[in-house]
């Protein structure tokens, strides 16, 4: 009985690190992103928000793996994945989206919408990323969404192996 009742505690517990983590990521990305002025983004601040997103992808990820039974955990994780990259990519974006980096000044609708384009392949075509430093940072976006395409597909294959053996 006190196995069965600390096996229910540590089951409690993972759900509420895989509901909470992918919240107070969110929350502290969109509104970073939502208050912060072009003139004051500071890079360290920018890599800190971003350590903490990418913190919270890998705990919820690993504790949505360990969970083979429970789908939800997964969906979760990699939809926080998901939009964790377009707001992460949109504060870069947005931060250094002047006339030097890009062919027109981003506004944060710009940036999410470069973002999703990037992260769609279908582009924007109205902007255009002109600096080598904002062509970087498109290769490395493309370069993370190739990657987590790749993973959700391995992640939907396997899954869907172990279905088919049992």
């Amino acid at each position: 009985m006190t196995k069965l009742i600390d096996l229910k505690s540590r089951v409690t517990g993972n759900n509420l690190m895989v509901a909470m983590g992918p919240l107070v990521a969110q929350s502290l990305a969109w509104g970073y992103f939502l208050s912060i002025k072009r003139e004051s983004a500071d890079s360290v601040l920018i890599i800190v928000v971003v350590f903490v997103g990418a913190t919270s992808i890998y705990f919820t990820t690993r504790i949505a793996l360990l969970k083979h039974g429970i789908a939800w955990h997964l969906a979760i994780s990699l939809l926080n994945t998901f939009v964790l990259l377009i707001v992460y990519f949109s504060i870069l974006y947005w931060s250094y989206g002047t006339k030097e980096n890009f062919n027109v000044t981003l506004s944060r609708i710009d940036a999410i919408y470069f973002s999703l384009g990037t992260l769609s392949t279908a582009g924007t075509g109205s902007i255009i990323a002109g600096s080598q430093l904002a062509r970087g940072l498109v290769s490395i976006q493309m370069l993370l969404d190739f990657l987590f395409v790749a993973a959700t597909v391995t992640i939907a294959i396997a899954r869907l192996g172990e279905k088919g053996t049992k």
